[in-house]
Parts: structure tokens; C-alpha cells; sequence
């Protein structure tokens, strides 16, 4: 099907400041993230970088799977798959689960699924150039299993993004990231 920005309309599940977040009208699994072309800069990094990823093999264990490229008249945009849990619920963002109330919903230690992460990040030289609370979910994939997923916010924001290209610095990267994102947004007594 051919989308235009208004038969998107109906599906529509949140707008950003740069981009809008739709229900995919023929992927049941699927939305589509779409920024105005003029203001496209983040949207266009997430795509790079999603196919970066693609091209060197890297496991979408802790990502969700990229679709194709959306371009729209005036809009850019791609498919990413929707991370819900094994009841078929959608996956809740970091920050309802560091609420004590919430972490007990879990039946692992959220250390454990961020250490978890963190393994994969580190692994992976995954580089996000925003992380932090709202753009990690924790997916639910049984009773008693859980995972993180990074949902948003990858990419390399550098002006020459030479970390895509030399694992050392990528890694660099990634554990600088990983512990400011730690001192910032997890509290101390987790």
C-alpha cells in the first residue's frame, strides 16, 4: 500500500517533538516512526544506524526488529517492530519498573535484566545517543522472565561518527554512555 501522512491519520499513537509514532495499517506488529523531511536529522540517523547493524550482523535480541524505509511525500520515516509482552500487552517503559511498587511486578531483579543489557550493549558496540528511561522498555517474555529493550534513541550522534567504524572507540563509547545513563537514572538503593 501506498501511505500518505493523512491515510496515516487514524493510526496515529503519539507525536514527538520531531517525529510521529503510528500503528502500522498492514503489519499488525509494526509502527511506523515518521519525522517531516525538514526536520528528519534523527530519524535519518536511526535509520543509518539500524541498517549499520543489519549489515554487520548484529543480533536484535535487545532491539527491535527495523523494518523498511517509509518515504512519504515531505516525510521520512520506518518500520520498527512493537515490543509487547508474552500476554500480549505493550512492554512499559524503564521508569514505571524503578518505582518500587511496579519492580515488584517482576519476578528478576532489574539489575540483572540492566546488567543484562548492558552485556549486550558492550558486545554489540551498540551506540545510543540517548539513553535513559524512556527509551528502554522492559519486555515481559514470561511470567518470569524479563528483558530490556532499547526502543529508541540509537545512533551516533557524532559529526564524523568514526565509533561506527573502529569497535575500540565504539566501545569507549558505549561504557561512558552506559555509566552516565547509570548515575543519572538509576536510583542507588536498586
Amino acid at each position: 500500500m501506498n501511505f500518505t501522512f493523512e491515510s496515516l491519520q487514524p493510526y496515529l499513537i503519539a507525536k514527538g517533538s520531531e517525529r510521529y509514532c503510528f500503528r502500522h495499517p498492514e503489519k499488525e506488529n509494526y509502527l511506523i516512526k515518521l519525522s517531516p523531511a525538514n526536520a528528519a536529522k534523527q530519524t535519518e540517523r536511526e535509520i543509518k544506524y539500524f541498517q549499520h547493524l543489519k549489515k554487520t550482523g548484529v543480533p536484535f535480541s535487545h532491539l527491535p526488529d527495523f523494518g523498511k524505509v517509509i518515504n512519504i511525500s515531505g516525510y521520512v520515516g520506518f518500520e520498527q517492530e512493537i515490543i509487547n509482552d508474552f500476554d500480549g500487552n505493550l512492554s512499559k517503559q524503564l521508569f514505571f519498573y524503578l518505582d518500587e511498587q511496579n519492580r515488584q511486578l517482576l519476578k528478576q531483579d532489574i539489575r540483572d535484566i540492566l546488567e543484562e543489557l548492558k552485556l549486550y550493549i558492550y558486545k554489540n558496540k551498540i551506540l545510543v545517543c540517548d539513553l535513559g528511561g524512556t527509551n528502554i522498555v522492559i519486555q515481559r517474555t514470561t511470567p518470569s522472565q524479563a528483558r530490556a529493550v532499547i526502543v529508541d534513541g540509537l545512533g551516533n550522534t557524532d559529526f564524523i561518527p568514526i565509533c561506527n567504524y573502529i569497535p575500540f572507540l565504539a566501545s569507549l563509547k558505549a561504557h561512558r554512555r552506559w555509566r552516565r545513563f547509570m548515575q543519572r537514572f538509576i536510583p542507588p538503593h536498586i
